[in-house]
This record gives structure tokens, C-alpha cells and sequence, in this order.
């Protein structure tokens, strides 16, 4: 009896996978019946053939592809790794130049797969990769594509940009484990290697991305700007872009806008910054709008543009409760942008942390500074359309470059209508302007009511490592107090942890944080600084 149900179960369970179809380089079309030993041609003529619960295996060799190939739903794409080469050669521009679509009108399980195959875009003669068009339950996995003039891969549900309240999404999707090289294409807007919009729980990892075209040509890598996410997580992923000079590409690796609860950003290694905007940023049902923590942003050499970011959060209307936290970053000119001074629409900025944060080597590279360039928390012009309310500024150290020119400050106070503003247990050390900083340019009503500047260590900044403020601003409701300006003594010019003589050790204030950037318990008074002392 036992016998027969595995065998019922077994029969079962062939007929749930369906059939299995082949192609080979050597196949043929019209003769073949898409067997092992008798296999079709092409990928686009087995998905003619294929139906939900098939599977496609592309033999290894190289299937050129001239027309789109056209996925059903529950037809997945299978090979045997990077020899299993599909190159498409299609041309056009739109939603007939996908090299593989998986489209639906109306939003559907997909229940389906594209893994371990080399798709290429045949030396930048196709335009773009894979489009996922609302669509839930796709993976696509250990592949390897590259060579697309301007889209990689693209996961979408189609909404505008500052759409208040979206009803539907794509979950259930992921993309991991794949190489991509050379798929994002430079426009002003920009294209990317991965664009992702209208995702709920999309799951990013484990990718490699590069970008090492001819100059004037690399967009960035990931992109999420045409609509609407949220739960997304991106996580574990290593991104390489060429240096970025301020000239022939943004030095964005990762941007997101309209992000509307859960998404996370995490353990990622960027040659390039993380750009969070748009219209309406928002937690949702979750904690948190966005969360990006424990990732590595640097470049290879001391930053050649004055626009070379660590992150930038630009915005036009709502921007609430963004977690910066427990990253490094390294040789860039602006630890961080905030701000969108384009824009003069009325904005607001709420809830938003930056902690335990290393800040290194802020500035610009000798060969390319004509006077004071670098900044750790920079605010573009000043603007009294906008509001900034709960700005938090905990345990980062801020270390500026120095060279033959000047930096500028350390943290700015927003240039915007500012309350409750806390700057505490920071070091910021080296800014020749000024350790923390806040103006009006006199023509706006910049303000800023409720200012704690606290418990924090200023050393070797200009003003004396006193605030500075420029002409016409006033902070009230200010308290500044406990902050100390002699050396923090770390251990080493690259290792930022306390010595045991350093000044920084319990002269912190209580903010209610509970890890240190090495994820290590906070005492209470917690160090100045990122680090817990560990005797």
C-alpha cells in the first residue's frame, strides 16, 4: 500500500512540473519537438510552445535571439551557468526592445523563473535585458547579463511618482546571485542595471554589479524613481562604478524615491552613493520609511568632484523617518546632501536619524580644489518653503581631509523653517570653517527653534570649534553644552576606536540607542563617537 501512494505521489509530482522542452545551438525549429534528443532552436520558439508549469533548458553553446523572446506565465528558463549563452540581437526602443518579457495586462502570479544562463545584449546592440511587468512570484537568478545599451533588468508595476495612495503591487519577486556588467546606458534622468517600481518585498542580493564603460555612457545600478516601493530589502550586493569626476555620469549607485515603508538597505560594499527622494517618503505600517545600515560607500581615491556623495536625500513634498546608520564612508566631498533647492515647493522633513556613522577623509582631491571644498552633513541653498521637524544626529564621527586647500564645516543645521534639532555624542574633527555650522542668506525666514548641541567632541575645526552662524540667524530654545574640543585619541588614523586615555570614554548623554557600529552594547553614559570602549 505504501508503495502505491509513493508511486501516486510521484506521478503527481511529474505532472505538477510539467515537461520539461530543450534548445540548442544545433537545434532545429520546424523539425524539432523539443526534446533532449531533438531540441528546437530558439528560446522565443519554445515559449510558443511551452505552457504554465514548463520548463525551457538552454543547452550550453549560444542561442541568438533576433526576435523578443516572450515568457507565459509559469514557464521558466533554465541552463547550465555562463555557457548557456542567450544573445540577443533585437533593436528598437519601447516595450518591443525587450530582449525577455514577461508581461501581463493585469497583475498575476507569475510562479516562474529565470536562472543560470548568460544573457548578452550583443555588444550594446540590443537595448534592453528583462522586463517583469506586473507580475508577482518571478526569481531571477545566477545569471550573468550584460552588454544592454541602456536597461538591465526592470521589475514593474506602473505608477507615477508622488501617487498618494497606491493599491496594488508586485510581491513575491527576488533577483540574486547574478553578474551585471555594463547594462545601464547615461541619460540626464538616468538608466539602470537593475530599475525596480511598484515592488512589495522585492528581495535583492547576492549581485554584482559594474559599470565600466566608455566615459559619458555608465548610469547607475540600481533604480527606483518612475514609481513606488515599499518592503523592498537590498542587501549583500557589491557595486562598482568608475570614479566619478563630476562630468560624464551620476555618482549614484543606488536610487530610490517615493519609498513608502520597509524598505532596507543593508551590507552592501558601493563605489558610488545612495540617493533616497521624490515626492512622498513615508513609514507606512512599518517603523521606518527607509533603513540604510552597515554598508561600505567609498570611492578608490580621494573624491574628484565636490558632488561626490555619500548619500543624498532630496525631496519635494513629505520625507519622514529615514534611519541612517552604521555605515562607512570614505573619500567623498559630502558625507551627506540633504535638500533640493531646485525645488520651492513646500516641503517637509521629519523624523529622520543618523547614527553611529563613520565619516572619513570628507573633501576634494588636491588636483581638483580651487578653494574650500568639503562638507559632512551639507544642506543645499537655503530655503524658508521648507520644514524640517526631529532632525537626529547621533555618534557619528566626521573626519575631514587635509591637504593643501581648506574644508568647509562638519554638520550643518538644515537651511530650512528648523525645530528640534539634536546634535550629540559626535566627533568632528578637521573642518577649517566651522565643526557645526547654520546661516540665512538674509533675503529668506530661516529659522531654527529647539537646538541641542551636546556632548560632543569638536577638534581641530576653524571658529575655535565653536558653532559658527552666519549673519541673520539665531538659533533659540539653544542649548550647547558639554561639548570638548581636545583629541579623541583614536587609536589609529584609520581605526576609530577610543584609546583608553581618550576623553571621549563615558562622556556621552544618553539617546536611546543600544548599539555601537560594531554592533556592541551602549553603556550608559555612552562613549562620544562610534565606538563603546571595549577594556
Amino acid at each position: 500500500m505504501k508503495k502505491i501512494l509513493i508511486l501516486i505521489l510521484l506521478a503527481f509530482s511529474l505532472t505538477a512540473w510539467g515537461t520539461k522542452y530543450y534548445v540548442d545551438e544545433s537545434g532545429n525549429d520546424s523539425t524539432g519537438d523539443g526534446s533532449s534528443s531533438n531540441p528546437w532552436a530558439l528560446v522565443s520558439y519554445a515559449c510558443t510552445q511551452a505552457s504554465s508549469g514548463d520548463t525551457i533548458y538552454v543547452n550550453p553553446g549560444t542561442i541568438t535571439e533576433t526576435a523578443q523572446v516572450v515568457v507565459p506565465v509559469g514557464v521558466s528558463i533554465y541552463g547550465a551557468g555562463p555557457t548557456s549563452i542567450i544573445n540577443s540581437t533585437l533593436t528598437g526602443t519601447g516595450p518591443g526592445a525587450w530582449a525577455i518579457r514577461l508581461y501581463s495586462a493585469t497583475l498575476t502570479d507569475g510562479n516562474q523563473s529565470i536562472s543560470y544562463i548568460k544573457l548578452t545584449g550583443s555588444d550594446y546592440t540590443a537595448p534592453q535585458g528583462i522586463q517583469i511587468w506586473k507580475r508577482n512570484n518571478v526569481s531571477i537568478h545566477h545569471c550573468t547579463i550584460e552588454s544592454f545599451e541602456y536597461w538591465g533588468v526592470e521589475f514593474m508595476y506602473p505608477y507615477s511618482m508622488g501617487e498618494p495612495n497606491p493599491t496594488e503591487f508586485c510581491d513575491g519577486n527576488s533577483f540574486y546571485d547574478n553578474i551585471i556588467t555594463n547594462c545601464a546606458g547615461y541619460s540626464t534622468s538616468g538608466y539602470a542595471a537593475l530599475s525596480i517600481n511598484g515592488q512589495d518585498g522585492l528581495l535583492v542580493y547576492n549581485n554584482v554589479f559594474t559599470q565600466n564603460k566608455v566615459d559619458g555612457t555608465n548610469g547607475m545600478c540600481i533604480k527606483g524613481v518612475d514609481g513606488i516601493n515599499k518592503n523592498v530589502k537590498i542587501h549583500d550586493n557589491e557595486i562598482y562604478l568608475p570614479v566619478f569626476d563630476g562630468t560624464d555620469h551620476w555618482d549614484f549607485a543606488i536610487e530610490l524615491w517615493d519609498c513608502r515603508g520597509g524598505v532596507e538597505i543593508y551590507d552592501n560594499y558601493l563605489e558610488g552613493c545612495i540617493d533616497i527622494g521624490g515626492k512622498i517618503n513615508t513609514k507606512g505600517d512599518s517603523d521606518y520609511s527607509v533603513w540604510i545600515h552597515d554598508n561600505t560607500i567609498t570611492q578608490t581615491e580621494q573624491a574628484l568632484s565636490s558632488h561626490t556623495r555619500g548619500f543624498i536625500i532630496e525631496g519635494h513634498l513629505n520625507n519622514e523617518d529615514i534611519i541612517i546608520e552604521r555605515n562607512y564612508i570614505d573619500y567623498v566631498c559630502q558625507g551627506i546632501g540633504i535638500g533640493q533647492p531646485s525645488i520651492t515647493e513646500e516641503t517637509v522633513w521629519k523624523n529622520i536619524r543618523i547614527s553611529y556613522n563613520i565619516f572619513n577623509h570628507i573633501g576634494l582631491a588636491d588636483s581638483k580644489a580651487t578653494h574650500s571644498k568639503g562638507w559632512g552633513i551639507f544642506w543645499g541653498d537655503v530655503l524658508d518653503t521648507q520644514t524640517f521637524d526631529n532632525f537626529e544626529i547621533y555618534n557619528n564621527i566626521f573626519i575631514a581631509k587635509i591637504g593643501t586647500y581648506s574644508t568647509m564645516w562638519g554638520i550643518q543645521i538644515p537651511g530650512v523653517v528648523a525645530t528640534n534639532i539634536k546634535i550629540k555624542n559626535n566627533i568632528v574633527e578637521n573642518f577649517d570653517y566651522a565643526g557645526i555650522f547654520g546661516y540665512n542668506d538674509g533675503d529668506l525666514d530661516v529659522t531654527c527653534d529647539y537646538l541641542w548641541i551636546e556632548n560632543n567632541c569638536l577638534y581641530n575645526n576653524g571658529n575655535s570649534n565653536v558653532p559658527r552662524y552666519g549673519p541673520d540667524y539665531s538659533p533659540t530654545h539653544n542649548t550647547t553644552q558639554n561639548n570638548i574640543t581636545t583629541d579623541p585619541t583614536f587609536v589609529s588614523s584609520s581605526d576609530f576606536h577610543l584609546q583608553s586615555t581618550s576623553p571621549c570614554i563615558n562622556a556621552g548623554i544618553d539617546v536611546g540607542l543600544t548599539e555601537d557600529f560594531d554592533g556592541q552594547a551602549v553603556d550608559d553614559p555612552p562613549e562620544i563617537g562610534a565606538y563603546e570602549y571595549q577594556e
